[in-house]
């Protein structure tokens, strides 16, 4: 994940019935991320338009098209199910 304005990031994965939280505060423009994990990746956006992800290796910018929306999602590994909601802040 790249940042490329200054935006709040909360992102946290789950398994076997627990959640870590690996982030959650206002991120700094040209900072850049990298998240493992092997179940499920929560996440949650001020807006689409502050950052750049990839998935896998593949561009999720497509599927994080917002018209201004926060946005708030997950993808789930074993199924490869990607979940995305959008809302106004």
């Amino acid at each position: 994940m790249e940042i490329l304005a200054d935006t709040k990031v909360n992102i946290s994965k789950s398994g076997n019935g627990e959640v870590t939280q690996l982030m959650n505060q206002v991120v700094s423009k040209g900072d850049q991320y990298i998240f493992d994990f092997e179940s499920t990746i929560n996440f949650e956006f001020w807006s689409a338009e502050h950052i750049r992800m990839q998935l896998n290796a593949i561009p999720m910018d497509n599927f994080l098209s917002d018209g201004g929306f926060a946005i708030r999602g997950s993808y789930e590994a074993e199924k490869s199910q990607l979940y995305l909601g959008f809302y106004r802040r």
